[in-house]
C-alpha cells in the first residue's frame, strides 16, 4: 500500500498540472468587431437609441397597447373544445383562456377578451356554476348559451351580468359552416353592453 500512495500523488499532480494550466492563459477580448468603428469622433456625441414606451398597457396581459383599455369591461365567453366543436372562432384574440373540465372527458375554455374586434366568437356553449367563477374574478360580462339549473341560479344569486343565447336573439347567431354547436355571437352588440 505504501508503493501506489506516491505513484497517486504523481497522478494527481499531473492531472491538477495539466488543468490548471488549460485555464491560466491569458484571455484576450476583441473590443468591437473590425466593421464597427471604435466610437464617435472627437466632439460629437454618439447616436442614443431610445425605446419608445407604450401609451397604454392592458390590464389583463400586461402587454403595450396603444388604446386605452381600463374603462373597458371584459367578457368572459364559454367556448366548446370539443373535437368535433374545432376550429374555434375569435380565440386567438383571448387576453387570457382557461380550459375547464367540464363533464366526462369533456373541456370547455372560458375565454376572456378585453381589447379585441373578433367578428364572431364561438361555438358559444352554456353555463355550469364552476363556470362563473372565472367571469366573476374579472367582473366580466358572462356570455353563455342556455346553462344548468344551477347555473342559472347562480347567475341569479350573484347578480353578474350575462348574455344568454337562448334568452336573447342579439348578439348571437348560428353559424351555416357548422353542423352541430352553431352557437356563436357577433362582437358589436357585446362591446356596446360593456
Amino acid at each position: 500500500m505504501l508503493k501506489s500512495k506516491p505513484l497517486f500523488l504523481v497522478l494527481l499532480y499531473l492531472c491538477a498540472a495539466g488543468s490548471v494550466s488549460r485555464y491560466t492563459e491569458p484571455l484576450t477580448l476583441n473590443a468591437l468587431p473590425p466593421d464597427v468603428p471604435d466610437a464617435a469622433p472627437a466632439g460629437t456625441s454618439a447616436p442614443v437609441q431610445t425605446e419608445e414606451i407604450p401609451s397604454f398597457t392592458d390590464p389583463l396581459t400586461g402587454l403595450p397597447t396603444e388604446k386605452p383599455v381600463v374603462n373597458c369591461r371584459p367578457v368572459a365567453v364559454v367556448i366548446n373544445n370539443h373535437h368535433k366543436a374545432l376550429p374555434q372562432s375569435g380565440i386567438g384574440q383571448a387576453a387570457i383562456c382557461y380550459e375547464v373540465l367540464a363533464e366526462g372527458n369533456i373541456t370547455r375554455i372560458v375565454a376572456v377578451f378585453h381589447d379585441f374586434d373578433a367578428q364572431k366568437i364561438g361555438p358559444v356553449r352554456s353555463a355550469r356554476p364552476y363556470l362563473l367563477e372565472f367571469a366573476a374574478d374579472y367582473d366580466a360580462i358572462f356570455v353563455h348559451h342556455g346553462g344548468s339549473p344551477r347555473g342559472y341560479d347562480l347567475i341569479e344569486e350573484s347578480g353578474i351580468a350575462d348574455l344568454d343565447a337562448m334568452r336573447l336573439s342579439e348578439p348571437f347567431w348560428r353559424d351555416p359552416e357548422r353542423v352541430i354547436y352553431r352557437a356563436c355571437s357577433c362582437i358589436a352588440p357585446i362591446q356596446a353592453r360593456r
